[in-house]
């Protein structure tokens, strides 16, 4: 399905899923990750990934509404509602000290805003298998239409809000 510049993928919210195995992402450096979402339901189980690594780094929606990421022990979620049958714009951002995990919440008409409820420190992880959309049909899949990016920390040379809406801006 095409939205902006992108081409996304759709996912059932029952079996559905892209495995990358012994992906060996480093879960340790710092990350961004950040595109489009149009959630048709909150997934099986009211759990809709849109991935997860068999490292502990994974990001879920769920029937509070609410977009979680959790890397080693660190745990966050989004104060902004995600709306069904919506395109909303996301950045995740993971810093590589495990110091805690920052949401941008948007969507077509409304630039991302720091999103973030609550946060809290962990040790962040590193390799696995990368899964989006399910991890292996084993419930909690992602229903709806999904296109996202991953991008190191070290990568992105200007200030993270303004990266982040330039992003937005050039995709929408």
């Amino acid at each position: 399905e095409e939205y902006g510049k992108h081409t996304a993928l759709r996912f059932n919210g029952t079996d559905s899923y892209l495995m990358k195995a012994d992906a060996d992402f480093d879960g340790t450096g710092g990350m961004v990750i950040a595109g489009w979402m149009n959630a048709n339901s909150w997934g099986g189980g009211n759990l809709g990934r849109l991935f997860d690594a068999t490292n502990s780094f994974r990001s879920y929606i769920t029937d509070t509404q609410l977009l979680v990421l959790i890397r080693g022990g660190a745990s966050a979620s989004s104060s902004a509602v995600i709306e069904l049958n919506k395109w909303v714009f996301f950045a995740m951002i993971a810093p590589s000290d495990g110091t805690g995990n920052v949401f941008w919440i948007g969507d077509k008409d409304t630039a991302p805003t720091d999103q973030t409820l609550d946060s809290t420190t962990g040790t962040p992880a590193d390799g696995g298998d990368l899964y989006i959309g399910d991890v292996s049909g084993s419930g909690g899949a992602f229903n709806g239409t999904l296109d996202f990016n991953i991008w190191y920390l070290d990568q992105i040379n200007m200030p993270i809000e303004e990266w982040v809406k330039l992003l937005w801006n050039s995709t929408k």
